[in-house]
Order: structure tokens, then C-alpha cells, then sequence
């Protein structure tokens, strides 16, 4: 085991060494760039094994089992309002700082059934300095549930991603310029800002 990481080591120095070389005296291809940053990553899995996790983080997917659970099966997705109202709640109440949803909720149930988003509008507009709505190249949120956050621009954060120049996607802006030329920020910096980060960098 002592050799194997003893190696594993070695070859993140030459690694490391190649890149160094390669960025002071070679034009690098767009593809060697990508290729020494994945193998970095590659090298440093196989020397943490059992990395600690993120304790500071939470992922809520909404996964096939999920969707497949007896409160949700029956459910449409556009009448999950009253579901996201409860996970909000639950989740500030168990100290959440922020709440980013990677979804755009692009239509309320409430136009189909009246009153029925009440509960998940009440939630977001007490928890507003917490949550962030996705949005994207496609739209914004519906309009209630963007006017429950007090049209806060800061409450929304765009889940576009954009690719490295080799098409592969490797990391996420802070900010992301539209075709118009206005800026937006991302889903992860929208998140960041309300729970408290500053200082962040643009890239």
C-alpha cells in the first residue's frame, strides 16, 4: 500500500513538473490543458480514498426513488409546490444558510387550481434572504414565484454552465455574460452570496 502511494505521488510530481514545463516554454493545445487538469484529479482520488465529506453542503436530488415514493408517485411535477414549501421549511428549520434550487419553476399550479402554490409562495417569501430560484437562457421563474422574493434579482442565479474550450465541463463561472451583454450570476454564486460568501472572483 506504502508503494503504491509512494508511486502514485511520484507520477503527481512529474505530473505537475510537465505542466510547469509545458505552460513556461510550449504553447499548450486546447486539449493538453483538460488533460493534465483530469489527470490531477485522477492522481489526487487515488491518494485520498476516504475523502472527509463536505459537512458544510447538502444535496436534496429529486431521484427516481423519490419520484417514485408513495407521497410523490401520484403527483405531478407541476403541483409540487406544496412539497418544496415543506423542504424549505425543513431545511432552514435544520439551519440551513441557503437553499438553491437547480430547477426552473417556469409554471405555477396555482393557474390551474386556485390558491394551490400558497404554501410554497408563504415559504419563499418568509425565507427569501435564504433561497435562490434557478433560471435560465430559456426564462425566469413564473412570475409569483419571483414577486414572492420581492423581484430580488440576487434571489435568482443561472444554471447555465458553460464548457472549457474542449467542450468537456470542468468548472462553474460566478458570473455569465448573456448575448445582450448583461451579466447574471450563476445558480452557485447566487447561493454563495446569501450564505454570507464574499469576496468572490469573477471566474
Amino acid at each position: 500500500m506504502r508503494l503504491t502511494r509512494g508511486i502514485t505521488a511520484l507520477v503527481c510530481a512529474a505530473c505537475a513538473a510537465v505542466a510547469a514545463l509545458l505552460s513556461l516554454y510550449a504553447p499548450q493545445p486546447v486539449w493538453l490543458d483538460g488533460l493534465l487538469f483530469d489527470g490531477g484529479l485522477a492522481v489526487r482520488a487515488k491518494l485520498e480514498r476516504n475523502p472527509a465529506p463536505a459537512a458544510h453542503v447538502a444535496v436534496v436530488a429529486v431521484d427516481p426513488k423519490s419520484l417514485d415514493a408513495p407521497e410523490l408517485a401520484k403527483l405531478p411535477r407541476a403541483f409540487f409546490g406544496p412539497v418544496w414549501g415543506q423542504l424549505i421549511g425543513d431545511l432552514t428549520g435544520a439551519g440551513a444558510k441557503a437553499i438553491a434550487f437547480d430547477m426552473l419553476f417556469a409554471y405555477s399550479a396555482s393557474q390551474f387550481q386556485k390558491g394551490y402554490d400558497r404554501p410554497f409562495l408563504e415559504s419563499l417569501y418568509r425565507n427569501r434572504s435564504k433561497v435562490v430560484l434557478g433560471r435560465s437562457a430559456r426564462g425566469n421563474p413564473a412570475r409569483n414565484f419571483y414577486a414572492a422574493m420581492r423581484n430580488d434579482p440576487t434571489a435568482l442565479g443561472t444554471m447555465d454552465v458553460e464548457a472549457a474550450a474542449d467542450e468537456v465541463h470542468r468548472s462553474v463561472r460566478t458570473v455569465l455574460t448573456a448575448d445582450d451583454g448583461s451579466d447574471y450570476l450563476s445558480l452557485t454564486a447566487a447561493a454563495l452570496l446569501r450564505a454570507g460568501a464574499k469576496g468572490m472572483p469573477r471566474e
